[in-house]
């Protein structure tokens, strides 16, 4: 039996020139929101092995506690957060940098809000310092959304790059528009 890599298996597999030229753009957009400093190594990503599995816990871009972290259930995520054993932003941190991990290997991402993330982060844990309590139950919880759950910052969550085209936000970056 011979063993091929997922690279080899998928090559030779694309649409048109007007899809590629979409899906280009969009694949940009997310690599350009991965920060420098989480970029596993050329070696890795040009011949990952069959079993990715260990590779978060090798590459060396996650911490031993960010580890720890991102190996508990939700329930204890929230719970030591709730408690003060854990900060909203050490949360989103470690989960942010294991999909941005993740994602180099799988390409399972079609957007990353890690820096909105640790934004949102830091004000549940400004308010978790003066008030002494959570917010709700999901406070400082990371959670990735569904393809196709609208969100107000993001209108492209319905990703089907074919029905895709570029729009201006009105914050100079650029955006797609779904199904036009």
């Amino acid at each position: 039996m011979v063993i091929m890599s997922f690279k080899e298996k998928i090559k030779g597999i694309e649409g048109d020139a007007s899809y590629e030229a979409k899906a280009h753009v969009l694949r940009e957009q997310l690599e350009a929101k991965i920060p420098a400093g989480l970029r596993l190594p050329p070696a890795i990503l040009e011949d990952p092995p069959l079993d990715i599995t260990h590779i978060p816990e090798t590459c060396g871009l996650l911490s031993a506690q960010e580890l720890a972290i991102t190996e508990l259930d939700a329930a204890d995520v929230c719970q030591m957060i709730a408690a003060g054993e854990l900060t909203a932003v050490e949360a989103v941190t470690a989960f942010g940098k294991r999909a941005a991990i993740a994602h180099q290997l799988t390409a399972c991402l079609i957007d990353f809000f890690l820096d909105e993330g640790i934004k949102q982060a830091q004000q549940l844990d400004e308010y978790f310092q003066k008030e002494g309590k959570v917010i709700g139950p999901f406070h400082g919880l990371p959670i990735s959304v569904k393809v196709g759950a609208p969100l107000r910052t993001c209108s492209h969550l319905s990703l089907i790059p074919a029905n895709l085209r570029p729009i201006a936000h009105s914050r100079g970056q650029w955006g797609v528009d779904a199904f036009s």
